[in-house]
């Protein structure tokens, strides 16, 4: 079932699988040429137990939409990231909400990551 919340952050942001995340960041055989940058929202004790490779920790809790906004100022996607893709749809809501379009929702979080 899909909540208000998530139904807004999903006309207001894009969303990828993981499966297309690596290519959209240019990860694919090692190469480091794409111009987004992945966002982890959860806990820094979950951050820290696994993550993946590149991602930037960034707590929900600790959401700093100015970083945010510079990052997309800058032209970079940025594809937010969490355990399963509830706390990732609260901070792009929040983005939303803050005026900080274009961000993208990794669908699943690191559960659909580490099937």
């Amino acid at each position: 079932m899909t909540t208000t919340v998530e139904s807004s952050v999903q006309e207001e942001a894009g969303s990828v699988s993981v499966e297309c995340l690596a290519k959209d960041l240019g990860w694919e055989g090692g190469r480091d040429e794409g111009t987004g940058v992945l966002i982890d929202v959860r806990t820094p004790g979950e951050y820290a137990a696994v993550h993946v490779a590149g991602s930037e920790s960034m707590p929900l809790a600790e959401l700093d939409v100015g970083e945010v906004k510079r990052k997309r100022d800058h032209g970079e996607t940025v594809y937010v990231l969490c355990g399963t893709g509830k706390r990732a749809s609260n901070a792009i809501a929040q983005l939303v909400g803050e005026g900080v379009g274009g961000c993208v929702l990794v669908e699943g979080g690191l559960a659909a990551w580490e099937v």
